[in-house]
């Protein structure tokens, strides 16, 4: 199956989602939709949820949680949204910020995970390019190896 059913996939492989501000109800219900919508049986993707009430990844012991959990489950791809509910630091000081891109690069790099962080733009960002719409410090857009931008407009 194609990616955004449309771009080829090359390694495909159980996923890791950590969705922070949804019921796990709500997230089956929408992945149900995304499976039916693409013409995939839900019941046979690898897909693991991440439970826990919340994911700091300011804090020690929830990166060694999650550090734990990536490498007894070994996903390919691991979805962690969004970002401003996975810390508690000042998103516009590239600093602190940067420890907790350099702890995602480092899982990455570790266990061949590509990470997903999906992160939302300033409220006033509509004539902004994409990566400059980004809240917080300009690391998290510098941080991407590739970088995908949505934007609403009307009702789509």
């Amino acid at each position: 199956m194609a990616c955004l059913r449309r771009y080829p996939v090359r390694q495909s492989g159980p996923v890791l989602l950590f969705p922070a501000e949804d019921s796990l109800a709500v997230v089956r219900r929408r992945l149900q939709g995304i499976c039916a919508a693409a013409g995939a049986a839900f019941e046979s993707l690898p897909v693991e949820v991440i439970t826990a009430p919340a994911l700091r990844l300011d804090t020690e012991a929830d990166r060694a949680r999650l550090t734990s959990t990536v490498e007894s489950l070994r996903p390919v791809l691991l979805i962690l949204d969004p970002m401003i509910r996975l810390h508690r630091v000042d998103e516009n000081d590239a600093s602190q910020i940067a420890v907790l891109l350099s702890f995602l690069r480092e899982l990455q790099r570790r266990f061949g995970v590509a990470v997903v962080l999906v992160h939302h733009a300033r409220k006033d960002s509509n004539g902004s390019r994409p990566g400059q719409a980004l809240r917080g410090s300009s690391e998290l857009h510098g941080w991407g190896d590739s970088n995908l931008y949505m934007r609403r407009r009307g009702q789509q």
